[in-house]
Formats: C-alpha cells, sequence, structure tokens
C-alpha cells in the first residue's frame, strides 16, 4: 500500500512538469510509475532508456563510453527518476540528458535529499547500507542548481518533496515546517 501510495505521488509530480509529444524515462524499468505515464499520456510516445529488461534504448549509463553515444532522437522531455545517485559521473549524464534535449526541452530529475530528515535521523541512510548499496551520491539543491547551470540547463522549477516513501513516524511532520528538509528534490530544467 506505502509503494502504491508513493508510486501514485512521484507520477503525478512527473506528469505535471512533462511538456511535448516525445518523452524519454530513463532508469525506469517499465515499473509503476512508468505505466501510469503510459496510461494517461496515450497522446505521446514515451521511450524507455535502462540497463536491464526491454527498453527502447538499453544503455549502461555508468559506462563513460555510453555517456558519449547519440541516441540519434531529441526529446521534449526527459525523466530521470532517482538515477544519478547511482551514476559515477553525475556531471556526464546531465551532459548526456543536456544533448538529447531538443530546444526548449525538460528535464525533470529527482533524487533524495543529502540534508532530507532521513539523513538526520541516520546519516548513512542512503550509502554504505546493504539495500543502498548502489547509492554513489547525495544531492542538495543547491548542489543540483550548480550542475544544471554548469551543463547549460535553466532552471525552471525546483520542489522539496515529503512523499516517496511514508511512514508513521512523528518525525516526518518536521518538514512540514522546514521543506528544505524534506526526503526528496525535484529539479526542472529547460535547455
Amino acid at each position: 500500500m506505502g509503494r502504491e501510495i508513493s508510486d501514485r505521488l512521484r507520477f503525478k509530480y512527473f506528469n505535471r512538469q512533462i511538456k511535448g509529444r516525445e518523452i524519454l524515462d530513463i532508469g525506469s524499468e517499465e515499473g509503476a510509475v512508468h505505466k501510469l505515464l503510459v496510461e494517461s499520456n496515450k497522446d505521446k510516445k514515451i521511450y524507455t532508456l535502462d540497463v536491464d529488461n526491454d527498453p527502447d534504448f538499453k544503455i549502461d549509463l555508468n559506462n563513460h563510453n555510453n555517456l558519449n553515444k547519440d541516441l540519434k532522437k531529441r526529446f521534449d522531455t526527459i525523466i530521470a527518476g532517482d538515477i544519478i545517485e547511482h551514476l559515477e559521473n553525475p556531471m556526464g549524464f546531465l551532459r548526456f540528458c543536456f544533448k538529447h534535449l531538443k530546444e526548449g526541452g525538460r528535464l525533470i530529475l529527482t533524487t533524495p535529499n543529502a540534508i532530507g530528515i532521513q539523513y538526520l535521523r541516520n546519516p548513512a541512510w542512503c550509502v554504505n547500507r546493504d539495500t543502498f548499496d548502489e547509492h554513489l551520491h547525495a544531492f542538495t539543491m543547491p548542489m543540483l542548481n550548480l550542475l544544471f547551470h554548469k551543463t547549460g540547463l535553466k532552471v525552471i522549477n525546483e520542489i522539496y518533496i515529503n512523499a516517496f516513501w511514508m511512514n508513521r513516524n512523528p518525525m516526518q511532520l518536521i518538514p512540514e515546517v522546514f521543506p528544505r528538509l524534506k526526503t526528496n528534490l525535484m529539479i526542472i530544467g529547460e535547455k
């Protein structure tokens, strides 16, 4: 139930920011959020890029050579939901996204918030744990802003989100008073 609520909230945040008719969903693994996007955007073509399953573009973005590949396609919107923290070269990834956006295209990126409440409760929340051992980086909104700027993306929206995982811990109320302590970040940039 908690995961289903989380997926629906992620979908709502992504869906509000989508622009244009051709969308690339990176790292979707064609999961629940991707399926919701496809169902509600039947007038759009949503491509997938992943290392697993059977995506439209099968690419390992942790292979530095792949960051220079040209997909021979440009997109109106690229969605990168909770992937940048898994990548060895975040700046190379953002350049890859920039290259594959149409002029005026939009990158929607989410990642855990490095100063979110989950880190205050447990500083190793997102790294050095068996269940999160793939997380290589942690980001703050100012860090993402800087990376977007260096890539050439104009930041058009920043959103602090506290909905990607749910529990009944009273500490979850703290980010409602201090939004910068919310668990996840969403940043939207345009080319």
